[in-house]
């Protein structure tokens, strides 16, 4: 399984978050059991595995659905070493002291994203609560990074219409 590799600014950056960093939003989130009880698993390290394979697909589908305002801090090219895989830290990503950081509002969007991918992949359905399994992002993961978003990435030979 994959391992999160959270070095902002960098080529091996893989994810916005880490697992114990998720562990603490779901402690307090309103849909906590769903983040225990869609993992499914009472082994820890299997537990553990899925948690951080989520993450790293939810930061995935963040990248690769949005084109996003501002550049990347590193814009080097593929291959050299001060490129950076990752869309954020953007530019200007400074925090008080003058380190890099990853907005809090990406990282509450990766945290919902991964439930989404959990509740899509389980296909929960109830009078109460739907999933449409053909949204690649889900609405509250949206409604975080929506003011960073520039333009939705529209696949070639596809139409969004408004």
């Amino acid at each position: 399984m994959p391992t999160i590799k959270p070095s902002i600014g960098t080529s091996t950056a893989n994810c916005y978050v880490t697992e114990a960093s998720a562990n603490s939003y779901f402690e307090i989130h309103y849909n906590s059991q769903a983040w225990t009880n869609l993992l499914g698993n009472t082994n820890a390290t299997a537990s553990s595995n899925l948690k951080q394979a989520v993450l790293i697909q939810a930061t995935r589908e963040i990248d690769r659905t949005f084109r996003f305002f501002g550049g990347k801090y590193n814009t080097g090219q593929r291959g050299q070493t001060n490129y950076q895989t990752l869309e954020f830290p953007r530019g200007a990503d400074y925090d008080a002291n003058g380190d890099l950081y990853i907005q809090d509002d990406i990282k509450f969007g990766t945290y919902e994203q991964a439930l989404w991918i959990l509740m899509r992949t389980k296909q929960r359905r109830s009078e109460t609560d739907t999933v449409d399994s053909r949204s690649i992002i889900g609405k509250d993961a949206y409604n975080y990074i929506d003011g960073f978003v520039n333009r939705q990435v529209v696949p070639r030979g596809s139409y969004i219409w408004q």
